[in-house]
C-alpha cells in the first residue's frame, strides 16, 4: 500500500515536472492569450477584491503624521585652537555621537518628564482610537497613585445624570460612584480629580465614542515613541542632523521633537559646564604657598640690604653662580613637574565616564611629558565615549560594553604605569642635579659671606618668582580650556505640525494593491496554462501526435442552444457553420481519389464531443452536392440519430444485425432531399457481438448498391471497442476533438488506434471552436487558415457576403448602444 502511494505521487510529480517542462519548451503565445482572455473575470473579481482590501485598509488605519527638525551641531574648543593641541572629537564620528546622544532612551526619557505626559486622552470609535494630545476636552489633576500595576491601564469616563460623571476601569470592570468635575475620585488604589475644559467637545465625544484616558510612564511612552524615532546626518560637511518623529497626533509629534531637540541642547550645556574643582584647587593652593614664600624672601632681601647697608650684587655674577642658578631652577622645574605628575596619577585614578580629557589635558601643556602622555590619555578618553555611545542603545551587561570596561582598565593602567616611570626619572634627575649643587656650593665658600647671603636670597626670589608666573600661566590655560568649549548648536527649522499624513499614502496603498492584484492574476493565468490540458487548436493535436494525423478541418462553435445534436445547414446555409463542413466535405476529396461508393465513419474519445452532431451535418452537406448519404447509427449504446432527425427509434442496425428487419425496411427518410438515415433500432445487450458477427459487411455491401456515400455514427472509441473495426474498414475513418472539451491526452489514443490497429487515413476535426475568438496564428472565426491549403481563407469582418452569421448580441454591446442613444 506505501509502495503504491510513493508510486503514485512519483507519477504526479512527474506530471506536474512534465507540464512546466512543456511550458518551457513549448509555449504557445496563442493559446496563453485565450486563456488571458477566458480569464478576465478573475481579473475583475481581484480587482473588485483589491479595492475592497485597499479602501478597507484606508479606512480603518490611522494616519500617521511626521515632524521633522534640523539642528547645526558647532562643537568648537577655542582653547585647544590658542593653545594649538587636536583632540582629535571632530568630524563625522562626533556627528554619529550626537546622533546616539539624541535617540538614547535617557534623552528621551528626559524629554518626556519635561512634558507632562502623566495621563494620556483618547477616544475610541468602533475600529480606530485618536489620540487626543492637545485636543482634550477634560484634564485629569491631582493624580495619586498607590499601585503601580494601574500605570497604563484604561479608565473609560461616562456620561452620567444631571451633570455627572463616572469612571470605568476597563480591565477590572469597576466603576466609581458618580461625581462632579474637581471632585476627589478614589479607584483601584488610584486618587485623582477631573477638569472639564470643553464641555461641548466631550459631549460630542460620548455621543460618537468612548472617551478614556490612561496613566502613563516614561518607559511605557519610550517603548511607543522609540520605534518611531528617527535621527540622522543630514549633511556631515555642514555638521546638520535631522530629527524627526512619526505619530498618529501630528501636534504631539511636532512637541515632541522641539522638546528633544531642547533637552538635548540643555544637556550639552550641563555636561560642558561641569569641571575640575580639585585640579583648580590644587593650582590655586601652589599659588598661594608660592606667592606667601616670594613675600617671605622680599621681606628678608629688604632687611638683610638695610642692616648691611647693602647697595649692588655685580660681585656676585660669577659662572658659579649662573651654573648654580642654573641647576636650582632646573631641580624647581623638576619638582613642580613632579608635583603635577602626582596630581594627574590622582586624576587618572579617579577616572570615569564623567571625567573629560578637555580638563586633564591643560594640566600638563608645556611639560616635558606632555606628547607622551597626551596620547595616553586621548586613547583613554575614545574608549569613554565609545563606551557612552553603546550604552545610548544597551546595558552595562552587554558584552561589548562590558569587552570596552577591560580596555578602559588597561588603559588606565598603562597610563599610570608610565606616570611611574617619567616620575622615576624626575626623582633620579632631582638627586643628580642636587649632588652638583652642592659641588659647586663648597666651591662658593669662599666667597664673602654677605655678598654669598644676598646672593642665595635674590636667587631664592627669583625661582619663586618663576614658579609663581608659571602656575598663573597653569591657571589661565586651564581656565581658557574649560570655558573654551562652547556649543553653537543651531535650530535651522523647527518642528512643524504637519496636515499632510506620510502614512498610509492613498495613492501607493492602491498602486501596490493593483501590483499585487495584477501578479495574482498573472499567476493565476500562468497556473491556468501550466494546468491547461484542453485541446484548443489543431496545432496542439499535431503536437502531441506521436502518429501520422491527417488535419480535415475544424467546426465552429454553433451559437444557438440545440437540445440535441440534430441538421443545422439546412436552416443557415450560407451560415459560417455550413461554410466549414463545405471545407471539409472538399478536403475529404484528398483523402481517397477511387470511384464508387465511400464509407465514412466517425467517432471519439468520450461522449460529449460532437461527432453525431458532425455525421449529421456532414451527411447534410455532401447530400447537398447531389450525392446520394445514408447514416447509420451504430452506437447502439446511446443512440442519437433519430434524435437529430425527429424521427423514431422502434427498429434499425440492431434489428438488421440480428436477422429480424431487412435493411430497405428500415431506411427512413429526412428532410434534406437525397439525405436517408437508420437508427440504432432497441438497445441491445451484446452490441458488440452484433458488430462483429459478420452481417455489418454485408448490410454495408447492400447499401453501396443505392447510396453514394454511407456515414457510420460510432460509439467513443475511449469508452468501449465497438466502433474499432468499423474504424478499421471505411474509407474515411474521422476522429472528433471539441475544443475546450476535448484533454490532451485524447490525442495518445488517437496514436494508439493507429498504431495498434493499422488504421490508416485517419483524419481528425476539430469542433465547436470559437468563431468570435482571434488569436493562435489566425481568426478562428474563418477557419480556413489552419496551414493546410484547403481552406478558402476569406478574411475580412464581413466574410465577403459568402456567408452570414447571427450573432448574439453581448451586454456590454447593448449597454454601450444604450449609452449613444441617450447621448
Amino acid at each position: 500500500m506505501i509502495r503504491e502511494d510513493i508510486d503514485s505521487g512519483n507519477s504526479n510529480f512527474e506530471s506536474y515536472r512534465q507540464r512546466i517542462t512543456n511550458f518551457s519548451n513549448d509555449f504557445e503565445f496563442g493559446v496563453f492569450i485565450f486563456l488571458l482572455r477566458k480569464s478576465l473575470w478573475f481579473l475583475v473579481v481581484a480587482t473588485l477584491l483589491g479595492a475592497v482590501c485597499a479602501f478597507l485598509y484606508l479606512r480603518y488605519t490611522p494616519n500617521v503624521y511626521q515632524s521633522k527638525s534640523v539642528i547645526q551641531i558647532n562643537i568648537t574648543n577655542q582653547a585647544a585652537d590658542i593653545l594649538n593641541v587636536g583632540y582629535g572629537f571632530e568630524g563625522v564620528d562626533e556627528l554619529k555621537t550626537q546622533v546616539e546622544l539624541i535617540r538614547s532612551p535617557m534623552l528621551v526619557e528626559r524629554t518626556i518628564e519635561s512634558m507632562d505626559l502623566d495621563v494620556g486622552y483618547y477616544t475610541k470609535g468602533q475600529v480606530l482610537e485618536d489620540n487626543k494630545y492637545g485636543s482634550n476636552s477634560f484634564l485629569v489633576y491631582d493624580l495619586s497613585i498607590d499601585d503601580s500595576t494601574q500605570v497604563g491601564k484604561k479608565f473609560y469616563l461616562n456620561q452620567g445624570d444631571k451633570g455627572k460623571f463616572s469612571i470605568e476601569s476597563f480591565d477590572s470592570g469597576k466603576k466609581s460612584e458618580e461625581f462632579i468635575q474637581n471632585e476627589l475620585i478614589e479607584l483601584n488604589g488610584v486618587s485623582f480629580r477631573i477638569k472639564i475644559i470643553s464641555p461641548k467637545q466631550l459631549s460630542q465625544e460620548l455621543q460618537t465614542d468612548r472617551v478614556y484616558f490612561r496613566f502613563q510612564s516614561p518607559r511605557i511612552l519610550l517603548s511607543e515613541i522609540s520605534p518611531n524615532l528617527d535621527v540622522n546626518v543630514l549633511n556631515p560637511g555642514a555638521k546638520t542632523i535631522e530629527v524627526s518623529l512619526k505619530h498618529t497626533n501630528p501636534k504631539f509629534a511636532a512637541d515632541f521633537v522641539n522638546e528633544l531637540v531642547k533637552t538635548y541642547d540643555e544637556h550639552i550645556l550641563n555636561k560642558k559646564g561641569v569641571s575640575s574643582d580639585n585640579i583648580l584647587s590644587f593650582i590655586q593652593s601652589q599659588k598661594d604657598s608660592v606667592e606667601v614664600r616670594l613675600k617671605e624672601n622680599e621681606k628678608l632681601i629688604q632687611a638683610f640690604q638695610k642692616a648691611n647697608d647693602f647697595k649692588g650684587s655685580a660681585g656676585l655674577t660669577t659662572s658659579y653662580l649662573n651654573q648654580l642658578e642654573t641647576m636650582k631652577k632646573d631641580v624647581i622645574n623638576e619638582k613642580v613637574e613632579r608635583s603635577i605628575l602626582e596630581e594627574l596619577r590622582k586624576q587618572i585614578n579617579e577616572f570615569d565616564e564623567t571625567t573629560q580629557v578637555d580638563d586633564i589635558i591643560p594640566l600638563f601643556i608645556g611639560q616635558s611629558f606632555e606628547s607622551t602622555l597626551q596620547q595616553l590619555i586621548v586613547k583613554l578618553q575614545k574608549l569613554v565615549d565609545e563606551k557612552e555611545t553603546l550604552l545610548a542603545s544597551a546595558t552595562t551587561e552587554n558584552y561589548k560594553v562590558l569587552q570596552i570596561d577591560n580596555q578602559i582598565k588597561s588603559q588606565i593602567n598603562i597610563v599610570l604605569k608610565a606616570i611611574d616611570v617619567i616620575d622615576a626619572q624626575s626623582l633620579a634627575k632631582i638627586h643628580s642635579m642636587e649632588t652638583s649643587i652642592q659641588l659647586l656650593e663648597a666651591e662658593l665658600y669662599s666667597l664673602p659671606e654677605k655678598e654669598l647671603e644676598l646672593t642665595r636670597l635674590n636667587r631664592v626670589m627669583g625661582i619663586n618668582n618663576k614658579y609663581f608666573t608659571m602656575l598663573l600661566q597653569k591657571e589661565t590655560e586651564y581656565k581658557l580650556s574649560q570655558q573654551g568649549i562652547t556649543t553653537y548648536n543651531e535650530v535651522l527649522s523647527e518642528a512643524t505640525v504637519s496636515d499632510s499624513p506620510v502614512a498610509p499614502r492613498r495613492i501607493m496603498v492602491y498602486v501596490i494593491a493593483a501590483i499585487i492584484v495584477l501578479v495574482v492574476f498573472i499567476i493565476y493565468v500562468l497556473a491556468t496554462y501550466i494546468m491547461h490540458d484542453r485541446i484548443t487548436t489543431l496545432n496542439e493535436i499535431t503536437k502531441l501526435s506521436n502518429a501520422s494525423i491527417g488535419i480535415l478541418g475544424i467546426v465552429p462553435k454553433y451559437s444557438s442552444k440545440i437540445p440535441v445534436s440534430q441538421l443545422i445547414i439546412d436552416k443557415s446555409p450560407k451560415s459560417l457553420i455550413a461554410e466549414s463542413f463545405r471545407t471539409i466535405r472538399t478536403n475529404l476529396q484528398f483523402l481517397s481519389t477511387s470511384d464508387g461508393p465511400k464509407t465514412l465513419a466517425v467517432t471519439s474519445t468520450i461522449s460529449g464531443e460532437g461527432k453525431t452532431f458532425v455525421a449529421l451535418n456532414l451527411a447534410g452537406i455532401i447530400a447537398y452536392s447531389g450525392k446520394k448519404v445514408v447514416v447509420l447509427d451504430l452506437d447502439m449504446r446511446k443512440p442519437k440519430i433519430h434524435l437529430g432527425f425527429g424521427g423514431e427509434n422502434l427498429n434499425g442496425m440492431s434489428t438488421i444485425l440480428i436477422g429480424k428487419d431487412k435493411v430497405m425496411d428500415c431506411i427512413n427518410q429526412s428532410s434534406l432531399e437525397n439525405l436517408d438515415f437508420i437508427t440504432a433500432g432497441p438497445i441491445p445487450p451484446n452490441p458488440a457481438e452484433l458488430i462483429i458477427n459478420g452481417r455489418l459487411n454485408d448490410v454495408l455491401n447492400e447499401l453501396k448498391q443505392h447510396y453514394d456515400m454511407i456515414i457510420i455514427d460510432n460509439p467513443p472509441v475511449g469508452l468501449v471497442t465497438d466502433g474499432i473495426p468499423i474504424i478499421k474498414s471505411v474509407d474515411y475513418p474521422l476522429y472528433i476533438f471539441r475544443s475546450e472539451y476535448s484533454r490532451k491526452n485524447f490525442v495518445q489514443n488517437v496514436d494508439r488506434l493507429i498504431n495498434e490497429n493499422g488504421i490508416k487515413r485517419l483524419s481528425a476535426i476539430l469542433n465547436s471552436v470559437n468563431a468570435n475568438r482571434k488569436g493562435y496564428g489566425g481568426y478562428y472565426g474563418y477557419g480556413y487558415g489552419y496551414g493546410y491549403g484547403y481552406g478558402y481563407g476569406y478574411g475580412g469582418g464581413t466574410y465577403g457576403g459568402y456567408y452570414t452569421e447571427e450573432e448574439k448580441e453581448s451586454r456590454w454591446s447593448r449597454i454601450l448602444k444604450f449609452l449613444r442613444l441617450k447621448s
